[in-house]
């Protein structure tokens, strides 16, 4: 299939995709792939010693897969990145991201190198605690390969101190010749120890 027809049947599915109501479905995964401690409070005193503070764990399925990764918790914030494993020859994909929006309130979002090709790059935030995310090539764009790749960045704001689930799903991609990849979604969560 040509360009032009794959950047089209990117752009009918990704629109119907983010128009779709359906509820998230469940991920999977095997946690404590990537455990992060604050740089600022991550550790306190008490009377019987050192006591860890809390910090940010990754769910990281196997297989093809969008993961949270390379985290940075602090007392009022965490930054987190959305990174691909093992997708290759990618023309474009889409996933949603939900949060607790009573806990935690999306800042900013940002794409990162990971996805190099230019072309749609949309970060919408639909209601309180849901981001639809959209990064795909436009034209005759080579595709991208996704092995560890970071591509795009997460910054909210802590409301309060509780613990707290980021989660990503909804998950589609479509390879250059516009065939759908299929690929595992994680989450991540603030946690206490």
């Amino acid at each position: 299939m040509n360009a032009f027809k794959s950047t089209l049947v990117l752009i009918f599915s990704l629109s119907a995709f983010a128009c779709s109501d359906d509820p998230e479905p469940p991920s999977g995964g095997n946690k404590d792939a990537s455990v992060n401690q604050p740089e600022d409070g991550g550790l306190t005193v008490s009377d019987s010693g050192i006591v860890p503070g809390p910090r940010f764990e990754s769910q990281d399925p196997s297989g093809p897969r969008l993961v949270l990764g390379n985290s940075d918790l602090r007392q009022d914030s965490l930054s987190v990145d959305v990174l691909g494993h093992e997708l290759f020859n990618i023309h474009g994909l889409a996933f949603r991201v939900s949060w607790d929006p009573a806990i935690l309130t999306l800042q900013n979002t940002e794409k990162l190198p990971g996805f190099t090709a230019a072309g749609l790059e949309k970060f919408a935030e639909t209601q309180p605690g849901l981001l639809l995310v959209a990064l795909g090539q436009v034209g005759t764009a080579s595709a991208v390969n996704l092995n560890g790749a970071a591509i795009a960045r997460l910054r909210f704001s802590r409301t309060t101190q509780a613990e707290a689930t980021v989660t990503l799903g909804r998950g589609y991609a479509i390879d250059l010749d516009a065939i759908r990849v299929s690929f595992a979604l994680g989450s991540g969560a603030i946690v206490h120890p």
